[in-house]
């Protein structure tokens, strides 16, 4: 204590600490061991809470579909410190680690938002708030066609890529539209999906395609449950297809089981599950292309290579996505041919994303390559383990 400053009272010094601490505190522990104490309990935590107003999620706390890193919470007014002021944003720049997956984030959202299907698809719906504290755009009353105006005012990837910093992005937003700024943080924002854009040997070689991704999508907790199952039953990889439009909402929630449902695309002739095949040529038959993109002024349609770590840019009216997906081996699996069917959704856990460009030069020769790929094949499950302990290994 400073000198004629009187040292607060044990109570005094509680009523100072965060409730956690503050009970620990007065229970006759030190403030170190306290803290100590609610750090190991917290970080663990951290994506359960706000990162602007320390609250927990709405509506999510519990379930296996929490955040898998912090973010915003939807309350108004951590929705409006975000769009307006970029409180929070550090987490959604930093996942924004490079061009190719804010690229592969924007397409698919606009893709989403461009849709027939849009009403159904573009699941999370955006919340934005202005400045007088309404909403614009409402996820409790959404407004599809103003969400696809404002999407499709997003700036192109070539002039992202030619920012140098944060204040640079988003003046070059502010110059698109209004809100262009709160939706391209949103967009980053509220993927919930680990994703990080690979190369070198870090790729699977026979995938052919250099657009590849690790991706988790699941939260700690899914991870952990699922973890869990496959000590007790193990796994094994097949891939899942979906057309480009569908995967905004997959990358925040993960792949589910909608067989009987609105967001059921095909038949459920061998029964309500997710579908996946070990055989990639059949996975990819369920990634065609369900809309089409036709904005003024957008520039998506087009390959580029002027990304900063070297890949083409991922955009295109007919892009094709395919996930490698990790599944429990609990016998419970439903297996007709090359279809697979898993009705538990909890036992299905995505591992890698990857992405076919028709308007890439080389894409017949890729897209053949990659068709030819069988999880069943012992040399391409080697290949799957090698890659994955080479991440591992640089994490």
């Amino acid at each position: 204590p400073r000198p004629n400053v009187d040292t607060p009272s044990k109570e005094a010094r509680g009523k100072m600490l965060h409730p956690f601490l503050k009970k620990a505190h007065l229970g006759g522990r030190g403030v170190l061991a306290c803290l100590y104490a609610y750090l190991n309990a917290r970080i663990p935590q951290l994506h359960r809470f706000c990162v602007n107003c320390d609250h927990t999620h709405i509506g999510i706390l519990g379930g296996l579909n929490e955040p898998i890193r912090p973010s915003v919470c939807r309350r108004d007014l951590c929705s409006w410190a975000f769009t307006e002021l970029g409180v929070g944003s550090a987490s959604a720049y930093e996942l924004a680690s490079t061009a190719e997956v804010v690229d592969l984030l924007l397409a698919i959202t606009t893709a989403a938002a461009t849709s027939d299907r849009s009403s159904k698809i573009l699941d999370p719906f955006p919340l934005l708030v202005n400045h007088n504290g309404e909403r614009y755009l409402d996820p409790d009353e959404p407004d599809y066609l103003k969400a696809r105006d404002v999407i499709s005012k997003l700036p192109s990837m070539q002039q992202i890529v030619a920012t140098n910093n944060e204040e640079d992005l988003d003046k070059i937003c502010a110059e698109r539209g209004k809100y262009v700024q709160g939706v391209f943080r949103w967009i980053i924002s509220s993927c919930s999906a680990h994703l990080v854009s690979l190369s070198g040997d870090r790729r699977l070689a026979s995938m052919g395609t250099s657009f590849q991704f690790l991706m988790y999508s699941a939260s700690p907790e899914r991870e952990q449950a699922f973890a869990t199952a496959k000590r007790t039953h193990g796994s094994f990889f097949a891939f899942h297809g979906s057309p480009i439009e569908n995967w905004h909402s997959i990358l925040r929630k993960g792949v589910k089981n909608c067989s009987g449902t609105s967001l059921q695309l095909h038949g459920a002739s061998y029964g309500p599950g997710v579908y996946l095949s070990p055989n990639a040529s059949a996975s990819l038959g369920y990634s065609k292309v369900g809309y089409r993109l036709d904005i003024k002024g957008s520039n998506f349609g087009s390959v580029a290579s002027s990304s900063r770590s070297g890949n083409q840019f991922i955009s295109g009216e007919q892009v094709k996505i395919l996930a490698l997906c990790e599944i429990i081996d609990d016998g419970n699996i439903k297996k007709t041919g090359s279809i697979w069917v898993v009705a538990n959704d909890e036992h299905v856990v995505t591992r890698f994303l990857f992405v076919f460009l028709p308007q890439s030069p080389d894409f017949n020769e890729t897209f053949d390559k990659a068709s030819r790929c069988n999880t069943t094949d012992t040399n391409f499950q080697s290949e799957i383990s090698t890659v994955m302990e080479k991440i591992k290994e640089s994490y």
